[in-house]
C-alpha cells in the first residue's frame, strides 16, 4: 500500500505498456488516491506517455476510475479530447 506523508501528495504516472495495463494501473491508484482525498489530503496526479499524444485521453480514462469512487467534479472541456468544444488550459496551482 502506498502511503502519503504530506498532505499535499504528488503521483507521476508514465504511460507504458498496453492500454489495458494503463487501466489496471489508473483503477489501482484511483483507490488509492479517492482514500487521500477522503482523508483531506490534496493530491496531484501527473499523467504522461514518451510523446504525450495519448495524455488527455489518459487523464478523462483516470479521472472517470477516481470518479467511481469519490465525487470529484468534472474536468474542462479541452480542444485535444475527443468530443470536447473549446475550454482554455487550465493552471496547475490556482483553484
Amino acid at each position: 500500500m502506498e502511503l502519503a506523508t504530506a498532505d499535499y501528495p504528488v503521483i507521476r504516472m508514465v504511460g507504458v505498456g498496453t492500454e489495458s495495463a494503463w487501466h489496471a494501473c489508473f483503477a489501482r491508484w484511483a483507490e488509492r488516491v479517492a482514500a487521500w482525498i477522503g482523508a483531506g489530503r490534496h493530491p496531484t496526479v501527473f499523467v504522461h506517455t514518451a510523446d504525450d499524444r495519448d495524455v488527455p485521453t489518459s487523464c478523462a480514462a483516470f479521472h472517470a476510475a477516481l470518479s467511481r469512487h469519490i465525487g470529484v467534479g468534472s474536468i474542462p472541456a479541452w480542444p485535444a479530447c475527443p468530443g470536447a468544444a473549446g475550454g482554455e488550459q487550465i493552471s496547475l496551482f490556482d483553484p
